[in-house]
């Protein structure tokens, strides 16, 4: 929009995530030719989603656009698509599509305002086609900084909670960064941290140092790793030319968050009922060690010490006594180690 040019819904693909590519399509005209990669001419502010669940199979891609609203698009392969007409009549930008997999149903994070800040809402739908209103969900408050904004913000359901990524717009420095929410019922969102969870380049000039953001789809698990695909900028927010590019963050699995301790401490679980014979942690313990206890009652059970770094440590208890049913709970006990995650098999 600030070059007077149209923008475009384009095509590219790769093997492997990293080696792309952006092949001769052949479906829409620009500058008189068709000698390019685009599927949609004329949108932005796009989500994509695969949908494997359609039974129709010439719904199996669906995407949101905004124009003149928030304008539904199908298609059966990602590349020829179907307009069906505008779906929700707010317009702004910063609006995503997603599937809720626990109520088997379509959200929309909707940008709304509230107190003239940018905040978030939702709207659902059951089809794609009908819609609900839009809803209130959240926006800032005392632990954010006055100046600090919800520009945008991308959700996907990851083990038991939903996971946001939260565009944080920060007003007076123009910087929009990516930071972390989670949720149970993908409305009512915490967020155990302000830290940039995505954090935008160091220095001007850097390929994504002042506006970054994410799709509307979840990362992709290769091997341990969880890849995050973004968008940054070079530019802030508000300046001209707001160019961008797209590229990749990785994280070790489960590795949103860890509980961590420099020397050592102990951490104890709520009761619990746990299905499964086998407890399992993902942890780095390389400089140190962790040590699991159940406790039940006036029953402890103690695990072998646990070290090295691995998404996936089998525990190993120092006795063959079973633990009875019911609640139980766990005591971790951390020796210069980080817990990120446990699990049951």
């Amino acid at each position: 929009k600030h070059v007077d040019q149209p923008s475009f819904v384009c095509y590219a693909e790769s093997a492997d995530g990293i080696h792309w590519k952006k092949p001769t399509l052949g479906l829409h005209p620009f500058r008189d030719s068709t000698d390019n990669n685009i599927v949609l001419p004329g949108w932005s502010q796009t989500s994509v989603v695969f949908d494997p669940h359609d039974a129709d199979p010439e719904r199996r891609y669906k995407a949101l656009l905004r124009y003149n609203g928030l304008r539904g698009f199908t298609s059966p392969d990602g590349l020829h698509w179907k307009d069906v007409g505008v779906l929700i009549d707010q317009g702004y930008d910063g609006t995503t599509l997603h599937w809720n997999p626990i109520g088997k149903q379509w959200v929309a994070m909707v940008k709304i305002f509230k107190d003239g800040k940018r905040a978030r809402g939702y709207a659902t739908s059951k089809d794609f086609l009908n819609w609900t209103d839009t809803y209130f969900m959240s926006a800032v408050d005392q632990q954010d900084a006055a100046d600090d904004e919800m520009y945008a913000m991308s959700m996907f359901h990851y083990e038991s909670v939903f996971i946001g990524l939260l565009r944080m717009y920060h007003t007076l420095s123009d910087v929009v960064d990516i930071q972390l929410a989670t949720s149970r019922n993908g409305r009512h969102w915490e967020r155990p941290s302000r830290e940039p969870f995505i954090p935008t380049g160091a220095e001007k000039g850097d390929w994504d140092f002042g506006n970054n953001s994410v799709p509307a789809t979840p990362p992709i698990r290769v091997g341990d790793e969880l890849w995050f695909y973004y968008a940054g900028r070079s530019t802030l927010h508000n300046e001209i030319p707001n160019d961008g590019a797209i590229g990749l963050a990785t994280l070790r699995l489960d590795g949103f968050v860890s509980m961590d301790a420099a020397d050592q401490g102990t951490l104890t679980t709520k009761p619990l009922r746990l299905a499964g014979n086998q407890l399992c942690l993902n942890a780095d313990a390389s400089a140190g060690s962790i040590r699991v206890e159940l406790l039940n009652g006036d029953k402890i059970v103690s695990s072998m010490p646990i070290g090295g770094d691995a998404v996936r440590h089998i525990v190993e208890w120092d006795t063959t006594q079973l633990v009875p049913d019911g609640e139980i709970r766990l005591r971790f006990h951390l020796d210069r180690a980080k817990l990120y995650a446990f699990w049951m098999e």
